[in-house]
């Protein structure tokens, strides 16, 4: 199985051994679903974290639909966020 390592003091991300580079969206969204504990966050909610507080209103939510699926992209195989159907995104440890 492939393990994700995440270093947040320097913003660094790997799957396997392979440094996986993420835009800064798509870190921060990675650190806010980890910040929830296991709970699920709505999109609202991560727009609000991911955008300054005048803008997140303003996102279109399926921007962040769009960021899910890029980082989902990146960090393959790993399966640490999941769709939970009716209340947002949720990061699980493999």
């Amino acid at each position: 199985m492939t393990a994700l390592t995440i270093d947040r003091a320097r913003y660094r991300v790997h799957v396997g051994k392979k440094e996986v580079f993420l835009a800064p969206k798509e870190i921060d969204l990675l650190f806010a679903l980890m910040d929830a504990d296991g709970k699920p966050v709505s999109r609202k909610d991560l727009a609000a974290k991911l955008y300054e507080p005048d803008w997140a209103g303003a996102i279109d939510h399926r921007a962040i639909d769009q960021h899910i699926a890029r980082l989902r992209r990146k960090i393959k195989p790993v399966s640490a966020v999941r769709t939970v159907v009716g209340r947002g995104y949720q990061y699980i440890e493999d």
